[in-house]
């Protein structure tokens, strides 16, 4: 359960077929290889190049988005230093430019039990060394603004290691006459581990310093298209509207109190200035025996006498292990109202009564379920992160819950730049699970750094954008009919990115026509 101007979309590179079918594309040299690849696609120390490069790494875009791809540098038998990698401001032919593009180069964390590097955390570019046979990416953000004019943009990757010929990449970005949603369609509650991040960057809590850090990491999930559990600020304070005002924040969670006096004055204050749509109470967490069922009985009793307008969640993964209760739908029945299983526990039969009686859908993932699902662990392909939302769209579930993006728990792992296994007490080979960030400080950033799990979970959310626009247009049906290349239900779905990336292009041709 656990950068705002905006992008572009669909890697399409004109490569060998072949190459194609792996989304690639490549450059040679006689001392290195420079190629491309979408974001989907993980790119390990050893992957192999991708054929002959031909003509160019094709980009389709809306506006108000992020996208990505990935530059490849492979070097030869002597290695490499100081590889610079650049990319030229994109324009169109008035002399119009897009010139957001910010680069990063992806890190490795050891997953113990493949004996292997996998690539995930995202620091910020520097000239860097490749060994010897050994492939280094380079993960390119573009960043697309509202008002960029439709039509075709142009511009270079230039990949130039310190003592070789530098190589030019031509990269054509075409953007859509339409654009994804300021205020997202899509509900999301993330958590943010808020006492593990002062840890991690040495603050105390309490002070302006820890503050300041709290709301970078807010913004930074934010600007990500995901809203956090918590606002950093009370609820009740004048500083909350500068979060609360946002259309972008999309749900939050009015801390709950036993003291009726003390909660009616929060859901007033929140009522009052609107927010009541965004908010929700989470109390009780996965009910499964009599006493949890008793608090969580107790606790909707209360809201919902205070304020019938507040909605109640609780998630849950399994139904009761006591006798009265019947299954979790009987016994959460006039308690919640948003209905939150695991994914790997979703019943589309009932949860469709739920939505026909009024209730809102939501669902999350955690420590389970595991492949096949779709999840957000490390060593899972990037297709699955992006995958979970073309569910989310076909399932008809309004919103994503995730326990924790920060869970750097000392007593499991003291470090998850070099040791995500975050959960240990679950399970030693289960990896990220509650971490999509990490903490800056290791690589002189002051705030998150970003993971390729999270920024893939940003263009999966853009994605469920496009299947409602296109709803919006031209009906439920008409975006069936293109999602169903791409998954079928909750454990059968493509790993080609291919597939996946032309499917989305025919999502943006489907809305322009």
């Amino acid at each position: 359960m656990r950068l705002s101007a905006l992008a572009w979309c669909i890697v399409l590179l004109l490569a060998s077929s072949s190459a194609a079918e792996k989304g690639e594309s490549a450059v040679a040299s006689s001392a290195y290889q420079a190629w491309v690849v979408g974001s989907t696609t993980k790119i390990f120390r050893d992957s192999p190049v991708a054929r002959a490069f031909r003509g160019g790494a094709r980009v389709y875009a809306a506006r108000d988005e992020h996208r990505a791809l990935q530059v490849v540098v492979t070097a030869g038998a002597r290695g490499l230093s100081q590889v610079r990698v650049a990319v030229s401001p994109l324009r169109d032919g008035d002399g119009r430019e897009i010139s957001a593009i910010s680069l990063y180069r992806v890190a490795y964390v050891r997953l113990a039990k493949y004996e292997r590097d996998y690539p995930d955390p995202l620091p910020p570019y520097a000239p860097f060394e490749v060994a010897p046979r050994e492939s280094q990416p380079v993960w390119v953000d573009i960043c697309i603004p509202s008002e960029a004019a439709p039509g075709r943009y142009t511009g270079e990757i230039v990949v130039a290691p310190q003592g070789q010929p530098p190589t030019a990449i031509p990269l054509t970005l075409r953007v859509h006459d339409f654009e994804v949603p300021r205020a997202p369609t899509m509900r999301t509650a993330f958590g943010i581990s808020d006492g593990f991040v002062y840890q991690q960057d040495e603050v105390k809590a309490g002070t302006p310093e820890a503050q300041a850090l709290l709301e970078r990491y807010y913004w930074f999930l934010v600007d990500h298209r995901i809203s956090p559990y918590h606002i950093p600020v009370d609820v009740t304070s004048p500083e909350a509207a500068r979060f609360l005002d946002d259309p972008r924040v999309t749900a939050f969670i009015v801390p709950y109190t036993d003291d009726e006096k003390e909660l009616k004055r929060r859901y007033d204050y929140v009522r009052a200035h609107g927010w009541m749509p965004k908010a929700y109470s989470y109390v009780v967490d996965e009910p499964v025996n009599q006493e949890q069922y008793a608090r969580l009985k107790e606790v909707a009793d209360r809201i919902h006498r205070l304020a019938p307008d507040m909605k109640l969640v609780s998630p849950y993964f399994r139904d009761p292990d006591f006798e009265g209760k019947g299954d979790v739908y009987e016994g959460l029945s006039g308690i919640v109202d948003i209905w939150c299983p695991n994914t790997g526990f979703f019943n589309a039969e009932k949860i469709a009564a739920k939505r026909e009686a009024g209730g809102e859908i939501w669902w999350y993932v955690c420590c389970g379920p595991g492949a096949p699902y779709a999840n957000f662990f490390v060593d899972l392909p990037g297709i699955c992160h992006r995958a979970l939302f073309w569910q989310q769209y076909l399932m008809q579930v309004h919103g994503l819950l995730y326990w924790s993006t920060t869970y750097w728990n000392p007593s499991i792992t003291a470090d998850p730049w070099a040791d995500i296994a975050t959960v240990k007490d679950i399970s030693p080979t289960i990896y990220g699970d509650g971490s999509l960030m990490y903490p800056g400080k290791q690589v002189g950033v002051d705030g998150p750094v970003s993971s390729i799990r999270l920024e893939l979970i940003r263009e999966g959310a853009q994605d469920y954008e496009y299947l409602k626009l296109l709803e919006a247009r031209k009906g439920r049906q008409a975006a069936l009919a293109i999602l169903e290349s791409v998954v079928q239900d909750l454990t059968h779905y493509t790993r080609s990115p291919i597939r996946l990336e032309a499917a989305r292009r025919k999502l943006a041709q489907t809305i322009l026509d």
